[in-house]
């Protein structure tokens, strides 16, 4: 057949009914649980196992129309499904309406105009005979209260007429925008709706385009659902980015990643596949760098040759190895060094790894979630065997090991032995003990072998052995990893404790708020040979205590300048103390040491 027509808006919307009367996707409690990310996974996923449909049209019950040069948007003003009336522009439009007009076609500026990506099928002109699809080619938005069941959600995108031609496999497609974000399951954006409605419709915007390059196959023996849709949304959170970054929406995803890694990329469990994002970040910040002419970023292209790739390859990790390979390395090795580029985020976080990797990850809540989860291993004189086995056994995933050894100067050899049906890498990093001045990194690919050291244990604050597993066999893939102490690897240590002298000294104290910084405090340099406490107490001349303050638990090694104790020349009640000489203690383990310092205002 070189051109099928099926009407997949009658199974969508059927599926919508079924599932409603249901208990697939039971939500007890909805109205205290999280809003549904994007109802097109939730569609798509499960209208294959239905052997019928209704006839259902597109909504009947949203007269009103907005008209711009791409977008037709349908609303009512009466009813659940009306934006804010109270809030009117001209012609008595919806403020609401105007908002998202404008919001759609900066996202059709953005992501067909500037980064290049095809536009959605026309859904009239595409389709010989097509009926009831808007009047014209402009893609059609309808602005209602989407839910599924009693479950609230920001959006969905309804694939509509598949068209299979050249090769190609695509369909046309019309979207479903929340009318307020005002439901309890929005509390997170009370005050920024606005922000729900850039980032659905960047999303959604772009899952339209997606069904302009490939519609995923859901028949068997071809049914290419389950591999693609992580890519489907990964690449849609990760666009929502690309145009509103200030927003950083998706931040609120990536904890449903971080804290399942051992969970393949293309994992489908709760909200991992949006949290999944992180990988189309990587690598537009990993090939951030101009191979062309024009000075167009890499990074900027690289997700998009890849769907113009998944148009005909049809397979999304054979699609992005594809492309990997056309730049000189391949899927394996990528997915490897993204493996540790996802230990180097929040309190982590490290110059020429994520450019927003502070925010990583942090709920919308403000509660700071851990770093990527993993597992603790306990080492101390003798080796330490760990056997690895995944809990899942998938492509693309990672498990990772927390080393905690005691403070040596000795290094800690890791070696890895895979079983047979193992498929994978292993790797290695350090991070270094934080404020150190020698905060060192340290991360090791071993190519052709499989032993690693990390040098000087007490240089670094976490250590991590990591497992990557790329395409396990039918067998359960196992591995055994080795800790030894190596002395080959030996840094010594500082060979005791020592104290510098204080700077500026004489020191004005800044009265201005922006100069209370520590460009502008006094500073006392020094340098720990063990793990410790470290205080500092200033004095007046007569002996009374002005200030105080402790670090606790220090890491070996030096602290000057930003890294060293501050005193901003104020008292414990925060108020600037006068002219004069005053007395400093630091004592840091059974060492101290005291001085003079004079203040000048």
């Amino acid at each position: 057949m070189d051109k099928m027509q099926k009407n997949l808006f009658h199974i969508i919307q059927y599926c919508i009914l079924f599932l409603s009367l249901t208990t697939a996707f039971s939500t007890a409690g909805a109205e205290n649980s999280k809003p549904i990310k994007c109802l097109t996974h939730e569609l798509l996923s499960n209208y294959r196992a239905l052997k019928s449909h209704a006839m259902m049209y597109r909504p009947d019950y949203l007269p009103e129309v907005y008209v711009t040069e791409h977008f037709k948007i349908w609303y009512t003003l009466v009813g659940d499904n009306a934006p804010d009336c109270t809030d009117m522009g001209a012609d008595s439009i919806p403020i609401w309406i105007i908002d998202a007009s404008n919001i759609l076609e900066w996202c059709w500026d953005s992501e067909v105009i500037a980064l290049g990506y095809r536009a959605p099928l026309p859904d009239s002109s595409s389709v010989e005979g097509a009926r009831d699809v808007g009047g014209d080619d402009r893609t059609d938005v309808y602005i209602e209260n989407v839910r599924l069941g009693t479950n609230p959600a920001f959006g969905l995108t309804v694939p509509e007429y598949i068209i299979e031609e050249d090769g190609e496999i695509k369909a046309t497609a019309f979207m479903k925008i929340e009318n307020d974000y005002a439901e309890e399951a929005f509390d997170d954006y009370r005050g920024r709706e606005i922000e729900a409605l850039m980032v659905t419709c960047a999303h959604e915007f772009f899952h339209t385009i997606h069904f302009s390059y490939h519609f995923p196959s859901t028949d068997p023996p071809n049914n290419t659902f389950d591999e693609l849709y992580w890519w489907y949304e990964a690449s849609a959170v990760y666009m929502e980015d690309q145009v509103y970054d200030d927003v950083n929406d998706y931040v609120n995803y990536l904890p449903s990643f971080f804290n399942y890694p051992e969970y393949s990329l293309r994992s489908q469990r709760g909200a991992h596949l949006y949290g999944a994002c992180i990988f189309t970040i990587f690598l537009s910040e990993y090939f951030d760098y101009s191979p062309y002419e024009s000075h167009i970023s890499l990074g900027d292209t690289i997700i998009r040759e890849i769907w113009d790739t998944m148009a005909t390859v049809q397979h999304s990790f054979e699609s992005i190895d594809l492309i990997l390979q056309k730049h000189g390395t391949n899927m394996e090795e990528v997915f490897q060094t993204f493996t540790v580029w996802n230990l180097f985020t929040g309190e982590d976080h490290t110059y020429g790894f994520y450019s927003e990797g502070v925010l990583y990850p942090t709920y919308s809540e403000g509660d700071l979630y851990p770093t990527v989860a993993y597992e603790e291993i306990e080492f101390s004189d003798l080796d330490t065997v760990v056997q690895f086995a995944p809990p899942v056994s998938d492509s693309f995933a990672c498990t990772y090991y927390r080393i905690n050894t005691e403070v040596t100067e000795e290094g800690l050899g890791i070696s890895f032995e895979p079983s047979l049906s193992y498929n994978g890498a292993f790797s290695a990093a350090a991070i270094g003990a934080e404020r150190t001045d020698q905060r060192d990194t340290v991360i090791i690919y071993p190519k052709d072998t499989t032993e690693a050291a990390i040098p000087g244990v007490w240089r670094f604050s976490k250590i991590y052995a990591l497992t990557q597993l790329f395409d396990p066999t039918d067998e359960d893939p196992s591995c055994n990893i080795t800790l030894t102490r190596d002395e080959n690897s030996a840094v010594p240590l500082p060979s005791n404790a020592s104290f510098g002298k204080p700077y500026p000294n004489p020191f004005t104290p800044p009265e201005e708020e922006w100069a209370l910084s520590y460009h502008f405090e006094l500073k006392f340099p020094f340098t720990l040979n063990t793990t410790s406490d470290v205080s500092l107490f200033i004095y007046t001349s007569s002996g009374d205590l002005v200030y105080k303050t402790r670090e606790i638990a220090l890491y070996p090694g030096t602290y000057s300048y930003s890294n060293a104790l501050r005193w901003d020349g104020k008292n414990q009640s925060g108020k600037l103390v006068s002219d004069g000489i005053y007395i400093y203690k630091i004592v840091a383990g059974n060492e101290d040491a005291t001085g003079k310092i004079a203040v000048i205002r």
